[in-house]
């Protein structure tokens, strides 16, 4: 049985070559998977920040402001842009959609952690 030290270290080797333990086995992941995620992002990010800086002047705020904010924070600042302009119901589902997507997240990784350090074997 290997140290849990020289595990980690391992681990951490082989995903800096893109290779990922999942369960038993090795999974890579390829240079183009990772960009397209990244490319997946900053689109995204850009048509908040695009939406909010037509729309802000529309209600009277200040639209760089909502521009930079969007840019940093993406889905969140959207959600309280929509809940300020009195579209509320709109704004509030997708806040609170991203807060039990973030709590999922953390049971997830909990979860996880507790597997690792608990595991017999």
């Amino acid at each position: 049985m290997k140290a849990f030290s020289q595990t980690v270290v391992e681990s951490f080797l082989l995903e800096k070559k893109g290779l990922y333990l999942v369960g038993q086995e090795y999974f890579q992941i390829r240079e183009d998977e990772k960009r397209l995620g990244f490319i997946f992002y900053a689109i995204t990010q850009i048509a908040i920040a695009y939406y909010l800086y037509v729309q802000a002047p529309l209600y009277n705020k200040d639209r760089w402001l909502w521009t930079i904010l969007g840019l940093m924070f993406g889905p969140y600042t959207l959600s309280i842009f929509l809940i300020l302009t009195n579209r509320k119901g709109l704004g509030w589902t997708l806040l609170i959609v991203m807060f039990l997507c973030l709590i999922a997240g953390i049971l997830f990784l909990s979860l996880l952690v507790w597997a690792v350090f608990f595991s017999k074997g």
